[in-house]
């Protein structure tokens, strides 16, 4: 990470406060609790869909009413599906809804997940290799991928905070003070909320249908984007203005 500080701010007292912000945030990038991090939304969307009439997961957690000292949870991870395969990757979930199939990516990271992060462009180069429609859950997604991607059939759900695991609660507390970190949008637990329940149970199997056709139309150029085989410019300015046939597939 950068860190800042005023011009003019005594070097002793910056060094002070980089010290005590720099071992909170060693502590929150631990990989043991970034592992655990990872998990708290992925079950939260799992709970959501097995909570909801009309959706049904084809893989997911076995175990999450087994106590363990590590705080983590086995999964199911599906890596074929309708007789293709994704090799050594899987999606996090794949699900049918609404008559359809989605391939679910869930991103519980700080970072704004803008349309040509690396993060966006693998959910949609797993998602239609495996033929299922894309599906992005993740803390802050921005306007413009919402607009970019959303006109391409690609579904996507901000959960605008950012999930830990009850054995991080500490943690949590530390990067959450307004006069330390100051991530005030953490949330210890891993329970779907109101809006992720309505998104999964309510919204999904209303939007995957209108969401295939969208596919249907932009899929050459999608595939192109997620491979990098086109730019963003080129990506926006194919799907924005000209459709996408006469580009030969990958």
């Amino acid at each position: 990470a950068q860190w800042l500080h005023v011009a003019e701010e005594s070097p002793d007292r910056v060094a002070r406060r980089l010290s005590e912000l720099t071992a909170i945030w060693s502590e929150f990038t631990n990989k043991a609790v970034t592992d655990r991090m990872g998990d708290a939304l992925e079950i939260a969307v799992f709970r959501a869909m097995v909570a909801a009439d009309g959706v049904t997961p084809f893989n997911g957690f076995h175990d999450l009413n087994t106590p363990n000292d590590r705080g983590r949870y086995s999964k199911e991870e599906l890596k074929t599906f309708n007789g293709r395969s994704l090799g050594r990757e899987a999606l996090d979930f794949i699900a049918a809804a609404g008559g359809e199939y989605a391939g679910i990516e869930v991103k519980n990271v700080r970072e704004w997940l803008y349309p040509d992060r690396a993060e966006i462009k693998n959910a949609i180069r797993k998602a239609l290799a495996l033929g299922v429609i894309p599906v992005i859950v993740a803390r802050r997604i921005p306007y413009v991928t919402f607009h970019v991607l959303g006109r391409c059939g690609v579904v996507m759900h901000q959960n605008y905070n950012q999930l830990m695991s009850e054995m991080d609660r500490e943690i949590a507390a530390k990067a959450a003070d307004k006069n330390l970190l100051g991530y005030h949008d953490l949330r210890v637990g891993d329970e779907p909320d109101r809006r992720m329940t309505k998104f999964i149970g309510e919204n999904l199997p209303s939007l995957l249908p209108k969401a295939r056709a969208k596919v249907e139309e932009h899929l050459l150029a999608l595939e192109r984007f997620a491979t990098n085989a086109i730019e963003y410019n080129e990506f926006v300015a194919i799907t924005g203005g000209r459709k996408s046939e006469g580009w030969q597939s990958i």
